[in-house]
């Protein structure tokens, strides 16, 4: 559960019986009116980015593995604390399991009319089932962010990633 308009994981907070969740409620309520609170799912945590071509079509870029080290989910300190988190590509999963998540993050571009570029997250739970956290549809672009490490690993390094975006902005 969340407040809603945060984002990067702020005040993410996952409650394991109702004393926890009453608390979190309370604590999390104060000066907010929308809190998010959805149901928990465990699994692994993927991501699928998107990259538009010169032509207007769209590529898939391998999966990202989301590993926090030291957290119990990709938590703020675990997204921005280096090394708290191994981000592994392309992610242990299978490869029909990786063909459904990058068909998600696709059809989750095109769904929601992104241009140029998104990133789609992704818990694969229990029986390669996945379920869609959330599309990204201004994806971190540092060197060390997840989008550019999966274009690296497609063959695309920093600057021509960047080249790309910026040429299909302008299209």
């Amino acid at each position: 559960m969340t407040p809603a308009g945060c984002g990067s994981s702020v005040g993410v907070e996952i409650p394991r019986n109702i004393g926890d969740l009453t608390a979190a409620l309370q604590r999390l309520s104060e000066g907010v009116e929308v809190l998010l609170c959805e149901q928990f799912v465990q699994g692994v945590e993927l991501t699928a980015g998107v990259l538009e071509r010169a032509d207007g079509s769209v590529e898939a870029l391998p999966v990202v593995e989301i590993a926090p080290k030291n957290a119990a989910f990709f938590d703020f300190k675990a997204k921005y604390d280096s090394g708290a988190t191994d981000e592994i590509v392309p992610a242990r999963i299978s490869a029909e399991a990786t063909a459904r998540v990058q068909a998600i993050g696709l059809a989750a571009h095109r769904a929601l009319g992104c241009r140029g570029v998104s990133r789609t997250d992704v818990i694969l739970a229990a029986g390669d089932q996945p379920f869609v956290l959330e599309t990204n549809t201004l994806p971190g672009l540092t060197p060390a962010s997840l989008l550019p490490k999966a274009a690296a690993h497609a063959g695309l390094d920093y600057a021509h990633l960047l080249a790309r975006i910026v040429a299909n902005a302008l299209r």
